[in-house]
């Protein structure tokens, strides 16, 4: 182990407050101070907009806001988690214009871009 530990944390009241409690485990220990703990910036916003849902066809718009100047990918997966569609070059902060053939049904979209991942429930009609 090289000494960096990687925490995942979720905002579980609400707020932007959070408690961390640490045990010791075993018989060694190491203190860390402040420069280095770090948090990554969350790259993705959590309130992606996928309109028409349900969908005519297949074809909807899909936006999502993000800091990160990357391109995101989309891949739309049957119910039962089979990948159906994908594009590699989705921008965020920008209306996306998506045109599949996906036969009528329900349908799970996720965005992601490393290891950020989002994911939303679409229909088509």
């Amino acid at each position: 182990m090289d000494g960096t530990v990687n925490l995942q944390l979720w905002d579980y009241y609400g707020t932007s407050c959070q408690l961390f409690k640490f045990n010791k485990i075993g018989n060694i220990s190491k203190s860390a101070d402040e420069k280095n703990i770090t948090i990554d910036n969350i790259q993705i916003d959590t309130n992606v907009q996928v309109y028409p849902n349900p969908s005519k066809g297949g074809e909807f718009n899909i936006y999502f806001a993000s800091q990160s100047d990357e391109n995101y990918s989309l891949t739309i997966y049957s119910i039962d988690g089979k990948p159906l569609y994908e594009t590699k070059n989705l921008k965020s902060n920008t209306n996306q214009f998506i045109r599949t053939k996906l036969a009528r049904g329900i349908y799970l979209a996720m965005i992601s871009q490393n290891a950020t991942k989002i994911t939303k429930k679409i229909v088509i009609e």
